[in-house]
């Protein structure tokens, strides 16, 4: 065995309850309490693990994926299971969040006799540091399959490895092991039978202060893939699934362009298929979204983050909450279940601005809601306009990010 691509467990005991982290596949990586055995009801589709995997295999790289979280793996289980395989190398995403709890990790398969790689946000921004961690051997900075690659064919030296720029046409569909492809359910429609997420792009141009990704892992680009390749990756998962799958659009901002966006809709709708994706209220017309809804599409999780404008623009969410708004009340009316999210911690917020947002909420009336602690995270604009001083380095204080409203 070449390489494991991993998703490694992550929990750990608070007082007398258990708690259970979430990091790849989630922009948001956080803990949760434990609600059945070891699953969780919210499991994201872990894209880039997924994606490397089914590149290593093109290739003829000797790889197996292992998603502890979606398995419901425990520590011990996930170590008998690189026992077993002996491999040279195990991958693995770093978040801030999981950091302490990915550090043991690195240890203890270091200790087996494993090289360890590293990539994800939190190893993108503290590369140089964690290289000098002895239980890590390389770090994979940004977007990481195909320096990966590279590494594996070409170059398995110890080090810092940048991004090597591909066209995302170029990668192979994401592996999906047919034995847990149904324990990755999306957190506002967790109880849909048959749920499959996909990507259409990676990148957002809106770089709010507060998010990590469009600045740490796509250094500000954005990317689409082309529609032929869209529908061919559809027919590929009706042809494996069954034809009554549930697809899940989890771009970073799906409808960035309308009539990109109606193009796509036209495919599901095409293919007789229900779908959801991650959205903001504000690039879509009120024509454009009914366009959507007729084209089956059904879920949307939609980021408004505060109801006080100033807040807003402090952030630089670039959204005009009146607007945001009068299109939430319009998709309210035509049948379409919104999951809205919004932070409290915002920099200058007080408790009028709280109220506010409540109150916001109460008018808007969606089908779910849930509120997180807005964090300067490392390598976001608002981490790097605080002094050393003010940046947290107790990164253990980020785990729960997520609570409700």
């Amino acid at each position: 065995m070449d390489i494991i691509i991993a998703n490694p467990p992550w929990y750990y005991q608070e007082k007398d309850k258990w708690r259970f982290g979430i990091r790849s596949g989630s922009r948001w990586p956080f803990t949760v309490p434990q609600e059945k055995d070891f699953l969780i009801r919210y499991r994201p589709f872990p894209f880039w693990l997924a994606y490397t995997q089914a590149l290593l295999l093109k290739k003829n790289i000797n790889s197996i994926f292992v998603d502890s979280i979606a398995r419901g793996d425990t520590y011990e289980q996930f170590y008998d299971i690189v026992f077993h395989e002996h491999p040279q190398y195990v991958f693995f995403e770093m978040s801030t969040p999981s950091y302490k709890n990915d550090i043991m990790i690195a240890k203890k398969l270091h200790k087996m006799g494993v090289k360890v790689l590293i990539g994800g946000t939190h190893a993108t921004v503290f590369a140089k540091e964690l290289l000098k961690k002895e239980s890590i051997f390389a770090i994979f900075k940004g977007e990481y399959e195909f320096s990966l690659l590279h590494f594996l064919k070409k170059d398995p030296t110890s080090g810092i490895k940048e991004t090597i720029e591909f066209d995302i046409n170029t990668l192979p569909f994401p592996h999906r092991d047919e034995n847990i492809i149904w324990q990755y359910r999306e957190r506002t429609h967790a109880f849909t039978p048959f749920q499959i997420s996909i990507l259409t792009s990676r990148g957002c141009p809106y770089l709010c202060s507060f998010c990590q990704w469009p600045k740490v892992m796509y250094n500000k680009k954005i990317r689409f893939r082309d529609l032929f390749f869209i529908e061919k990756e559809i027919l590929e998962l009706k042809r494996r699934f069954g034809k009554d799958i549930y697809i899940y659009v989890d771009d970073d901002t799906f409808n960035l362009n309308e009539e990109r966006s109606i193009e796509i809709s036209d495919i599901f709708a095409k293919h007789k298929l229900k779908w959801g994706a991650m959205c903001r209220i504000d690039t879509t017309s009120k024509k454009g979204w009914k366009k959507l809804y007729d084209n089956g599409l059904r879920h949307v999780n939609i980021g408004i983050e505060s109801a006080s404008q100033q807040l807003l623009n402090t952030i630089n969410k670039k959204l005009n909450i009146e607007e945001a708004e009068e299109k939430i009340k319009f998709l309210n009316n035509i049948g379409m279940h919104i999951h809205l999210t919004f932070m409290f911690g915002i920099p200058g917020e007080t408790k009028k601005d709280i109220e506010m947002t409540k109150n916001f909420f109460d008018r808007v009336n969606v089908a779910s809601k849930q509120q997180s602690k807005c964090i300067p995270l490392p390598g976001t604009t608002w981490w790097e306009s605080l002094n050393k001083k003010e940046r947290n380095r107790d990164f253990d204080g980020y785990k729960t990010l997520i609570g409700r409203l």
